[in-house]
């Protein structure tokens, strides 16, 4: 009898290890942000000198149930940074990849030069010329 007893120990103690992780539930509090995928970016740039520019974005995002939902942009120097959160409009979801399409018109003037355009976490170069 007790040998059965010590056999069923290490099972009966794997078993509460799976269902002990099995059971572990997400915090409360805020779903973290979906994902925004940005696949390709290109920049226009109108005329005349000081140029308005606009950047031309595609990409992704991660299922049905997101959106963007904020755009940020940040300007140092030559270079600006664009940020493009998503938020989550569901609960349950389908969970196939969305694309998406969307223009930015840059904050400001550019003047004749070189710049750099980062968005998320693709960047492009791109030159305002001589008028």
């Amino acid at each position: 009898m007790r040998r059965r007893i010590g056999l069923l120990s290490p099972l009966l103690v794997a078993a509460l290890v799976v269902q002990a992780a099995c059971d572990q539930r997400a915090p409360p509090g805020p779903s973290p942000l979906p994902i925004v995928r940005i696949g390709s970016i290109d920049v226009l740039i109108a005329q005349p000198n000081p140029a308005q520019v606009t950047v031309w974005v595609r990409g992704t995002l991660p299922d049905a149930c997101s959106a963007i939902d904020t755009i940020r942009q940040e300007r140092a120097g030559q270079r600006v940074a664009v940020t493009i959160q998503a938020k989550r409009i569901g609960a349950i979801c389908v969970q196939v990849i969305v694309p998406f399409d969307t223009t930015v018109r840059l904050d400001g003037l550019f003047a004749r030069g070189n710049y750099v355009v980062e968005v998320n976490d693709v960047e492009r170069s791109f030159t305002v010329p001589a008028s």
